[in-house]
């Protein structure tokens, strides 16, 4: 970690223009700021050297209280689940993968747990490149057979996992080897609706993952098998890299629509175990780069949060802030011309993604405190609320409904959001 560290947001700035900066301070010592203009950088002995002129600003005595900041590193995928895991009690994970750095410490698979509560599980590989499982059973964590299948540093691997509630039986497996053992204790499903990629707690996973897939009960050998062939059965979610790989969002393919997000920015389109090597473009052959690359030390733009956005975070959720402060409405009656709701989402999609403040969003940290991560591209749909079956009383009586719904914001999704009420057909 390097002691002290800066930047300033834009590298140049016209007159009545702000810059800001932001720095890192883990020295234990208090540090100074100087701003100058530079009115030339070129060191050469032979010319006119470097000359700085110092410019006054009352800045720099926010510079010097700088405190260390710390950022998450890492890449994963993150689901919310919407409470549809909480009656899996036996169940089975499915990935292929192609690991690059081992030995360094657990890399997670696929896990959908709760660290405070010690509940719910996750497949992973242990530092010697063995596959390993944790699960909890609400009091302490358990963990799975010993002696199992190993993988190796970038090289394809067809990984699996089945547990049984019925019989406490928790196989691991990497294609046809596999090791198993028997659980004293219950897995308790997880006390979060969140399941997490290529994550948890303090670990990450470097390497690519391909079509991870869950399903709610323990698959036979036989099911494995056709599992990995794309044919699965009692599946809960099948995640699809290939679809949207110009998104930070991965597609479930299954029953339940488990859509998720991607968290800074790991590589997408990226060649899968399919790869023939005919064939170079994506586009052209998109199953056959069906894998995202994820990397321990992936980060997105982000920086600290303000003393007022701290407030409001802290308050999200409460009825501590006004609402009017806190999440202002605004309705735009349109009239008199034809709108065409595609090309109006194609438009606020642009406006969004060109305005970095609209695509950024917060993320707590284990210690509390929270950043602000700008999403380097925000995947937006137009919720369209049809009215135009209501006669104008009704309308208008569902207009006030829909303004004094006070839905707090998802701080995983960016901080604005629009809404088109069709008030008739055309």
């Amino acid at each position: 970690m390097i002691p002290l560290v800066g930047y300033a947001d834009r590298l140049s700035a016209r007159p009545g223009e702000t810059l800001s900066f932001h720095v890192s301070n883990a020295t234990g010592q208090q540090i100074a700021a100087k701003l100058v203009r530079v009115i030339c950088a070129d060191a050469n002995p032979a010319g006119p050297g470097i000359q700085l002129e110092p410019v006054a600003s009352t800045c720099l005595r926010e510079i010097a209280k700088a405190a260390p900041c710390h950022v998450d590193q890492g890449s994963f995928a993150r689901v919310e689940t919407k409470g549809r895991l909480k009656s899996l009690s036996s169940f089975s994970i499915v990935a292929t993968i192609w690991p690059t750095r081992l030995g360094r410490s657990i890399q997670p698979i696929l896990g959908w747990y709760d660290d405070r509560s010690h509940t719910g599980f996750t497949l992973a590989i242990g530092p010697d490149g063995h596959l390993t499982f944790l699960a909890g059973d609400g009091k302490t964590w358990l963990e799975g057979p010993d002696a199992t299948p190993r993988v190796s540093e970038r090289t394809w691997a067809k990984v699996w996992c089945t547990y049984d509630a019925s019989t406490g039986i928790i196989t691991l497996g990497n294609g046809a080897k596999s090791a198993s053992a028997t659980l004293t204790r219950t897995i308790a499903p997880a006390s979060g609706d969140t399941l997490v990629i290529a994550a948890s707690p303090g670990a990450s996973f470097d390497g690519k993952i391909e079509h991870p897939m869950l399903f709610d009960r323990a698959l036979s050998a036989a099911e494995i098998g056709t599992a990995l062939q794309g044919k699965p059965a009692s599946l809960v979610a099948a995640w699809d890299f290939s679809k949207e790989k110009n998104t930070d969002r991965i597609v479930d393919a299954g029953p339940n629509g488990l859509h998720g997000t991607l968290v800074n920015t790991p590589a997408r389109a990226m060649t899968g175990s399919t790869w023939t090597g005919r064939e170079m473009c994506f586009r052209h052959a998109p199953n056959q780069y069906a894998a995202i690359h994820f990397h321990s030390d992936d980060i997105e733009d982000c920086y600290p949060v303000t003393a007022l956005q701290h407030l409001m975070l802290e308050a999200h959720g409460t009825r501590d802030l006004d609402t009017a402060i806190y999440q202002p409405k605004v309705l735009y009656d349109i009239e008199g011309v034809e709108l065409l709701p595609e090309t109006l989402e194609m438009v606020l999609a642009h406006i969004i993604n060109k305005n970095p403040t609209f695509r950024t969003r917060f993320q707590r940290r284990a210690d509390g405190s929270y950043v602000q991560l700008v999403l380097s591209r925000v995947d937006f749909k137009l919720p369209v609320v049809d009215l135009s079956m209501l006669d104008k009383p009704a309308q208008q009586h569902a207009v006030a409904r829909f303004l004094d719904d006070d839905h707090p914001f998802d701080l995983s999704a960016i901080g604005i959001r629009f809404s088109l009420l069709k008030y008739a057909k055309q």
